[in-house]
């Protein structure tokens, strides 16, 4: 996905084609190996970092001016500290092996950069020319060599940028599981798909045995056409239909888990159940499994949590 990204736009291209060293980290845009002056007076060779602004896989115009950086304080060539830079120290986690210490925050005349050609190499340029002066002729302009590229992993058809806009990259991570169950598309079921498609769970596998009928369609997320309707589809496949557009590993299975879940005079089905409050069910059961798994803090560990319609009040319980 990083190297078809990176060729399907016209400002990465050019950073690429023009010698400067561009990888995608996720969903960050790294240009690396930009030389710099250090306090020390000596030239060392950082990596710059900005999240990246797609819709879909175009880069759009740079959603903010605000770059990162991964390596020592950049400082003039004399030894002292770039402060025209702006921004300051910070501990963003880009990957396991890369975490940013600096934010640089440098706007151009015209209040925002035009592309990310634009914005990298000004931040490179800038960094670069002090380095200059210690090493003449050194360059961010590296031309380095087309390695092959790892393959992609990623669960989903295009790239994170909700996590990177806000940094949470490393925290989202901790999602990353090989599969999880859905036992059930009812209309808990269905909106806790809603919430768990968004993570990076390698494989989502739906088991349900019903078909998606015209009641189902008031209670679950979305809003089915009445020709999709018509068909009766299973409920698995009609939410892989939907979610999959999104998320790779969506597995559906049309069966029950057993024979009892089809009993006619089930009490389930004639409990009222409104979209709002299963919503909220399955909202606080997904917030709940990303507790467990590190995403959120945790400092009750309950067992179970009640809310009270008419008196809006939210309890939890350890027992």
């Amino acid at each position: 996905m990083s190297r078809e990204l990176i060729n399907r736009n016209p400002d990465l291209t050019r950073l690429r084609d023009e010698g400067y060293d561009v990888r995608l980290q996720g969903t960050y845009l790294l240009v690396r190996n930009v030389p710099y002056a250090t306090a020390q007076r000596t030239v060392r060779r950082g990596i710059l970092v900005s999240t990246l602004n797609l819709a879909g896989d175009v880069t759009k115009q740079p959603d903010d001016h605000q770059a990162q950086f991964i390596g020592e304080r950049p400082c003039h060539a004399d030894g002292t500290p770039m402060t025209e830079l702006g921004g300051g120290a910070i501990q963003n986690k880009i990957a396991p092996d890369l975490v940013a210490g600096f934010t640089f925050s440098q706007k151009p005349a015209r209040g925002h950069y035009i592309d990310y050609f634009e914005k990298m190499t000004a931040y490179a340029t800038m960094l670069e020319s002090q380095a200059a002066v210690i090493e003449p002729g050194v360059s961010a302009r590296v031309n380095r060599v087309e390695e092959p590229e790892p393959e992609d992993h990623s669960p989903f058809h295009y790239l994170d940028t909700a996590s990177s806009r806000v940094d949470i990259n490393a925290v989202t991570a901790k999602l990353e599981l090989d599969k999880i169950a859905i036992f059930g598309l009812g209309v808990t079921g269905s909106y806790v798909l809603d919430l768990v498609a968004k993570a990076p769970v390698a494989a989502i596998h739906l088991i349900d045995g019903d078909v998606f009928n015209t009641h189902n369609a008031f209670r679950a997320p979305g809003a089915p056409s009445i020709e999709e309707l018509r068909e009766q589809p299973f409920k698995v496949d009609y939410f892989k239909g939907i979610y999959w557009k999104m998320h790779k590993g969506i597995v559906p299975h049309a069966e029950y888990v057993d024979v009892s879940e089809e009993d006619a005079d089930n009490e389930y089905d004639k409990n009222i159940q409104i979209a709002d409050m299963n919503a909220l069910n399955a909202a606080l059961a997904v917030m709940k499994w990303k507790k467990l798994f590190g995403f959120y803090a945790d400092n009750e560990r309950e067992h179970y949590s009640t809310y009270t319609i008419d008196t809006n009040l939210l309890t939890s319980d350890e027992t």
